[in-house]
């Protein structure tokens, strides 16, 4: 017989040597404090429920109310965003250390940092270096709610060695860093829906190609984000609304576009389109990394479900007693079909979205926000150099990614005017048809509205969970019994206002427009019928 003692696998191993006491003394020293142990187990306990539930479900072939996936995401960010301590780490593109606010940049190594950051980009020329960074004097930037923006002045040494023949580099900079407050509600949504890696995205790889279709973007500097903490950091030049280069920002609400000005987005956002169409952005290699709105959107689609299970049903049938709100307000009319099927069309919400992302001859890539306050005009026709030759421009980039057209355009027309865009939509869809077919693609009228009458079945929740939670913080402000469509309290200065009240105002008639426009698109092109068709498998 054959020993087995010659082999060495069947000799015992030698016990491994004791940990070093130092390790025992860390661990018994460490105490972890009691709201994170009680985070911890509620999150556990969470976890556990959703998990034996999902499994009851697939094996009873029940339809959850709230898509599993979303709220798994959704809940994860939370977890993390209350767990994790907010540190610079590197970067997911560059791989240099990525600061997370403005100090990291204005205090001690702020300098050495924008150097290796302008320099990572070709921004700086050589012999030159940062000396100094700090903050502009004045109010700062408030506009906006995806993040933590600032104006920081930069001084250089060495600028005396500099050729004429090349660009000086910046003087300022346009900084945005990611929400400072972990549990903010924006910034829980923002990680959610990865809008700093859409933005980044863009920036580092296809804001060259964009502006080959004549479509500006401000020049950046330095974009990156992390994908591990949700942090991010975009440096990008001043653009100068108060000079006379550009006209004055406008605001989405406060300052309806022209019909102009809507005609331009419309031709510039079909024509980025056109040129990254299909899966996959049509294969270019700028594309490459960049998601898809089905990927990144899986947890905005569960809060939308969340919302609208609890008020959905009141909202669609305008019985929003016991709050005393004037009828006049409530201007959304649902098709009949969906009155009564709210249940049913919250819990397909999520295949809806995944349905039309899968459309490989309606997606494409496109900024799914292009609106008046992410949009930049130049007053000289002939365009400037900021804008490489283009008369106007997009930035806010967060939500750039691969998308259903029609889903992308419902989305942008839905906060203008309800009287404007029914009156003009026709014109519109027109425009973007033509401008697709003059850069080679071919879309039916009748794809498109189909695609985009069912696109709104998210706008249409979404907007009729969230405007009683919205009402009732109006009704709080005492403003509810006299709000009116077009309310002008919500604007800057108005005189007996609070700020909260105001944005709680302006959140009101952003809602109403959303969901008054989703109604009246659904309406107008037939979405009963194509709902009926696409819950029978035909898309």
């Amino acid at each position: 017989p054959i020993s087995m003692a010659r082999w060495p696998w069947s000799r015992p191993l030698p016990p491994p040597p004791p940990p070093p006491p130092a390790l025992y003394e860390s661990i018994l020293a460490w105490a972890p404090p009691l709201w994170l142990c009680w985070c911890a187990c509620c999150f556990a306990l969470v976890a556990c429920v959703l998990a034996w539930a999902w499994r009851v479900a697939e094996r009873f072939h029940w339809r959850w109310p709230v898509s599993p996936r979303g709220l798994r995401k959704l809940l994860g960010t939370v977890f993390r965003l209350l767990v994790q301590k907010r540190a610079c780490q590197l970067g997911q593109l560059t791989k240099l250390a990525l600061p997370i606010r403005a100090s990291d940049l204005t205090g001690p190594g702020g300098a050495a940092a924008l150097d290796a950051m302008l320099r990572h980009g070709g921004h700086l020329p050589a012999g030159t270096r940062v000396s100094a960074v700090q903050l502009a004097d004045g109010p700062g930037v408030t506009d906006g709610v995806k993040g933590d923006k600032h104006v920081l002045l930069v001084s250089y040494a060495g600028l005396s060695s500099v050729p004429v023949t090349l660009p000086p580099p910046p003087s300022q900079l346009f900084a945005k860093f990611g929400i400072g407050r972990r549990l903010h509600p924006m910034r829980v949504l923002s990680d959610c829906t990865e809008t700093a890696r859409c933005e980044a995205t863009f920036y580092a790889q296809v804001a060259t190609e964009a502006k080959a279709c004549g479509l500006g973007s401000p020049t950046c500097y330095f974009a990156d984000y992390c994908h591990s903490t949700g942090e991010s950091c975009l440096l990008l030049e001043v653009l100068p609304f108060e000079g006379s280069t550009l006209f004055p920002l406008r605001h989405r609400i406060r300052h309806p576009p022209s019909l102009p000005e809507t005609r331009a987005i419309v031709s510039a956002g079909a024509r980025l389109n056109a040129r990254f169409w299909g899966k996959g952005g049509g294969g270019a290699a700028c594309m490459r990394g960049v998601p898809s709105y089905a990927e990144i959107n899986e947890a905005r689609v569960a809060v939308a479900q969340i919302l609208g299970l609890r008020t959905l049903a009141a909202t669609a049938r305008r019985s929003l007693a016991p709050l005393p709100i004037t009828p006049a307000f409530m201007t959304w009319e649902p098709p009949p079909g969906i009155i009564g099927a709210e249940a049913e069309l919250i819990a397909l919400l999520p295949e809806i979205a995944a349905a039309l992302c899968a459309e490989t001859a309606t997606v494409a890539y496109g900024h799914n926000d292009a609106v008046s306050d992410n949009a930049y005009f130049w007053r000289d026709t002939g365009g400037g150099g900021h804008a490489g030759g283009a008369a106007f421009g997009l930035f806010d980039w967060q939500q750039a990614c691969i998308n259903n057209v029609g889903h992308e355009w419902a989305w942008n027309f839905h906060f203008l005017p309800p009287e404007f865009l029914e009156e003009h939509e026709h014109d519109l869809i027109e425009l973007i048809l033509r401008t697709y077919a003059a850069h080679g693609v071919v879309l039916p009228k009748e794809r498109f509205c189909r695609s985009y009458a069912l696109a709104c079945a998210l706008l249409y929740v979404w907007g009729g969970g969230a405007m009683q939670p919205l009402l009732r913080r109006v009704h709080a402000a005492g403003l509810l019994d006299t709000l009116a469509p077009n309310d002008a309290r919500h604007a800057t200065g108005w005189p007996g206002v609070r700020p909260c009240d105001r944005e709680a105002l302006l959140g009101a008639e952003m809602t109403r427009r959303t969901l008054t426009n989703a109604c009246g698109i659904m309406r107008r092109h037939g979405f009963v019928q194509h709902w009926a068709e696409w819950r029978r498998g035909v898309l």
